[in-house]
C-alpha cells in the first residue's frame, strides 16, 4: 500500500477505475468460459447419447437372434461419420458381438457399465447403453451398445468461442484504459492545477492570488477553503507587516528615548571624575562601576532590538565559501596574542545567507575567546555531512567548561554563567544564535562539563534559491 501512496493521484485514479473495470470484466470472462466449456462438454455427451441409443435400439434384434448381418454396422457408413472412431456390441456376457475401428486398430474399455453413462477421457467421450431385447416383458439386457467418440471438432469450436471472447476482452481493456484516461483527468486535472497554483503561491509569496474553481462539487468546494485560507494569510500577513512597522517605529523610540538618559548618566559621571580631582578611590570605583553597568544596560538594548529585528531584514540567499566567510572573520577579531583559532576540516560552499552564518559564528567564537579561562587558549573550528545531506558545524574550545545543569539556560535571553567576573556579558549571545539557527531550519546544541571546555555543535540547512 506504500507503493500505491507514492503514486501521484492521476495514476492513482486511472489504477482505481482499471481495477473497477477489468476484474468484473475478467470474472465475467472467467464465468462465461465457464458455463461455454460445460455448454460445449454437454453437447457433447448429448450428441454422442442420442446416436448410441439409436444404434443401440437398431442392433436389438441382430442380438435376439445373433445376426451379425443386420447388427446395424453394416449399414452406416462410418467412415463418412467424423466424429466416431470406435463401436462396440456386447452380449448378455459381455463378449464382443462385433465391433468397428475407424483406424483398424481395436480398442477395448477398460471395463464394461451396463447402465447408461457416458465419460470424457483424454480428447474422447465413451458412451454405453443398455439393449433391451425385443421381449418387453423380459427385465434383462440384450447386450450393451459402446461407441467412442472424438471430441477434436467441439474442442476446436470451443477455442474458436475462447478467442472470440478473448478479442472482445482485449478490446474492452482498451477502452477502458482509454476511458480511465479520459475520466481521471476530469478529477486529477482540477486538484493538479490546485497543486501547481499552491507550489507558484509558495515560490513567489504572493498571498493576493486567488485560483477559479472549476464548478460546485466538492472540488469546487476545496478551491473555495483554498481561497480562503489565502485570504486569511494575506490578511495576517498585512497585519504581520503593520506589526513590524509598529516594531520598527518602537525599536528607533527605544533607541533613542532610553539610550539618551544612559548617555546622559555616563557623561555625568565622567565629568565628576574630571572636575572632582579630590574624589576618594572608593568613590572613584563606584563611578567607574556605574560606568561600566551604564555601557552594559547599553550593550543590553542593544542586543534587544538586534533581537527583535532577526529575520525581518535579510538578503537573498547566495553561493557562500565558508572557509573564506571565516578567514575574513577571523582576521577581523580582537582576540589576545595566545589565543590560537584554527579551522580544522575543509569548509563547504552553500547556498545561504551570509551575514547570518557570520553573525552565528562570530558569537560563538568571541563567547569562547570572551569566557576562556587561559590566555593561551585554543578554539577549533569544524564542519561535517549529515546523513541527510545538511551541513554540521562545530566550534569548540578548551576553555572551563559549562556544567550539564546550564546547557538549557544558556540559550535563554538573559541567562548568563559568567557570573562576577564577566559583568559586561549581557545573556543575549547565544540566543541570537539560537534564534538565526532556528530561523534557517537548523538546531544547535552544546557538548561540555566543568574543566573539559565546550563545543557548539549546529546545523545549517540551505537556503532555497529565489525563482
Amino acid at each position: 500500500m506504500k507503493a500505491f501512496a507514492n503514486l501521484s493521484i492521476r495514476n492513482k485514479l486511472i489504477a482505481i477505475i482499471l481495477v473497477a473495470t477489468l476484474v468484473p470484466l475478467a470474472v465475467g470472462f472467467y464465468v462465461v468460459l465457464r458455463e461455454s466449456r460445460r455448454g460445449f462438454e454437454a453437447e457433447i455427451r448429448q450428441s454422442a447419447l442420442l446416436v448410441a441409443q439409436v444404434m443401440g435400439a437398431y442392433s436389438a434384434l441382430a442380438l435376439s437372434f445373433d445376426d451379425r448381418s443386420i447388427s446395424g454396422l453394416e449399414i452406416p457408413d462410418f467412415d463418412r461419420v467424423g466424429l466416431i472412431t470406435d463401436v462396440i456390441i456386447y452380449d448378455r456376457q459381455d463378449r464382443v458381438f462385433v465391433s468397428y475401428h475407424r483406424d483398424g486398430q481395436p480398442f477395448r474399455p477398460e471395463m464394461v457399465y451396463h447402465d447408461e453413462r457416458t465419460e470424457l477421457r483424454e480428447g474422447y467421450v465413451h458412451v454405453f447403453v443398455p439393449i433391451q431385447g425385443p421381449d418387453e416383458d423380459d427385465p434383462r439386457t440384450a447386450g450393451t451398445f459402446f461407441l467412442r467418440a472424438t471430441t477434436a471438432p467441439f474442442l476446436a469450436r470451443q477455442q474458436a468461442f475462447v478467442r472470440t471472447l478473448l478479442w472482445w476482452l482485449l478490446g474492452l481493456m482498451v477502452v477502458a484504459v482509454a476511458l480511465a484516461w479520459g475520466l481521471q483527468r476530469v478529477i486529477s486535472q482540477p486538484i493538479l492545477e490546485l497543486a501547481e497554483a499552491a507550489r507558484r503561491i509558495s515560490e513567489k509569496a504572493d498571498y493576493s492570488l486567488r485560483v477559479q474553481k472549476p464548478g460546485e462539487d466538492e472540488i469546487g468546494q476545496l478551491y473555495d477553503g483554498f481561497n480562503a485560507m489565502l485570504a486569511q494569510i494575506e490578511q495576517r500577513q498585512s497585519e504581520l507587516e503593520r506589526s513590524n512597522r509598529d516594531l520598527d517605529q518602537f525599536a528607533y523610540v527605544a533607541s533613542h528615548d532610553l539610550k539618551a538618559p544612559l548617555r546622559a548618566i555616563a557623561n555625568l559621571s565622567s565629568w565628576l571624575a574630571e572636575d572632582n580631582a579630590d574624589l576618594s578611590p572608593e568613590a572613584r570605583e563606584q563611578l567607574g562601576i556605574l560606568r561600566e553597568r551604564v555601557r552594559r544596560m547599553d550593550a543590553m538594548i542593544d542586543g534587544i532590538l538586534q533581537y527583535s529585528r532577526l529575520g525581518r531584514s535579510d538578503s537573498a540567499g547566495e553561493q557562500v565559501d565558508v572557509a573564506h566567510l571565516l578567514h575574513d572573520l577571523i582576521e577581523m577579531l580582537d582576540k589576545p596574542p595566545g589565543m590560537t583559532i584554527a579551522v580544522t576540516t575543509p569548509m563547504p560552499v552553500l547556498t545561504t545567507r551570509p551575514l547570518r552564518l557570520q553573525q552565528v559564528f562570530a558569537n560563538l567564537i568571541t563567547n569562547a575567546i570572551r569566557y576562556h579561562d587561559r590566555p593561551d587558549g585554543r578554539v577549533e573550528i569544524s564542519a561535517a555531512i549529515a546523513p541527510d545531506g545538511t551541513p554540521v558545524f562545530s566550534v569548540a574550545d578548551d576553555g572551563p567548561g559549562i556544567a550539564p545543569e546550564y546547557h538549557e539556560k544558556i540559550f535563554m535571553m538573559f541567562k548568563t554563567v559568567a557570573g562576577e567576573s564577566h559583568p559586561e556579558s549581557t545573556g543575549l549571545g547565544l540566543s541570537l544564535v539560537k534564534k538565526l539557527v532556528e530561523d534557517e531550519g537548523g538546531t544547535i546544541t552544546v557538548e561540555s562539563a566543568p574543566g573539559k571546555g565546550a563545543t557548539f555543535r549546529f546545523t545549517w540547512p540551505e537556503a532555497r534559491s529565489a525563482s
